[in-house]
């Protein structure tokens, strides 16, 4: 691959959330939309303009269509930003990993989440079939981008 290949490439993502509760786990894989402020995000870093880092995801309660325009998800009371992990599967991918502790409770059904850099810049939303966090759930949301 030479480097018109590379630059020619796109961003991807996958979300992985895994719901674990003492009676069984499930399973859900999504493909993500990649919005316009990744790519803005991606030029900053290059520039080394900031030092801003992908490291944080929000769930939301908005179950509208994303759009590469989308800059935020519905924020839900009472829940914020949860930290990520960040590992490096591929020389192509990085993989950012969020539990949501099965102490917390959110009876407002979850039907978004975000991927946001630390100054606030969203990365990547994803959309899915309403769900509640109860407690004793632990969720661990698992987001992949790749550049294919």
């Amino acid at each position: 691959m030479n480097a018109t290949d590379r630059v020619q490439k796109e961003l991807r993502g996958q979300v992985v959330l895994t719901q674990v509760s003492p009676i069984g786990e499930r399973c859900m894989v999504k493909k993500n939309l990649v919005v316009d402020g990744a790519y803005m995000q991606l030029a900053y870093l290059l520039g080394y303009t900031t030092l801003a880092y992908i490291n944080k995801v929000r769930y939301g309660s908005s179950g509208a269509a994303p759009t590469t325009a989308d800059t935020n998800v519905t924020p839900i009371a009472g829940v914020g930003f949860l930290s990520t992990v960040n590992t490096f599967p591929t020389s192509t991918s990085v993989k950012f990993t969020a539990p949501w502790a099965s102490a917390i409770v959110c009876a407002t059904p979850v039907e978004e989440a975000g991927l946001f850099s630390s100054n606030g810049i969203m990365i990547a939303r994803v959309v899915f079939a309403p769900m509640t966090k109860s407690a004793g759930w632990t969720w661990l949301l698992e987001w992949q981008l790749s550049y294919i």
